[in-house]
């Protein structure tokens, strides 16, 4: 994982906490090792293939779950031979948001999630095999493939609704907590 913010790339984890930390967005790697990259590109269509891999991850992903109240999850798999690729990547290349968390764990490929800070410049965190990314709900933000245009990817969710889209320029804030 790394950085992009204006002309600087950042590398080292404590530059990039001083852009993740204040907009709450968690970063990690995990060992990816026991998942067989052949069946990467086929889990997103064969549940059976899909179970192999939740099975190769299962500690690590239940850990997550329980950590944060996870409910489900699933894996998605986008490369140029995904059928209406480019309509796909068209409904997440905007800035928007979602009312849950959108969590990530990279298992084959790359991607970009670019961030919008409410008070900050914005940024781009490059991400690949291996890495967790976890961008709270209310954030806004946007995602595409770098250029390889290839990534698979683990998704975690609470209800799969929380992740849908908000594309209206937002000044909410999210819900205070109750309790």
């Amino acid at each position: 994982m790394w950085i992009q913010q204006g002309t600087t790339k950042f590398t080292q984890p404590e530059e990039m906490a001083r852009l993740c930390d204040p907009v709450g967005i968690e970063r990690g790697v995990w060992d990816i090792s026991t998942v067989d990259p052949s069946v990467c590109r086929e889990a997103a269509k064969n549940p059976e293939y899909q179970a192999q891999i939740f099975k190769a991850i299962e500690a690590p992903l239940k850990a997550l779950k329980e950590a944060h109240g996870y409910l489900s999850e699933d894996v998605v798999c986008l490369s140029p031979e995904t059928p209406n690729l480019d309509a796909i990547l068209a409904k997440f290349d905007k800035t928007h948001h979602h009312t849950d968390d959108e969590v990530r764990v990279v298992l084959s490929g790359n991607g970009i999630f670019g961030i919008v800070p409410p008070d900050s410049e914005p940024f781009d965190i490059h991400v690949q095999a291996g890495d967790l990314i976890v961008v709270p709900a209310y954030t806004r933000h946007w995602f595409t493939l770098a250029e390889d245009r290839f990534i698979v990817a683990l998704r975690v969710f609470m209800t799969p609704a929380g992740w849908e889209a908000v594309y209206e320029p937002v000044t909410a804030t999210p819900p205070a907590a109750v309790g």
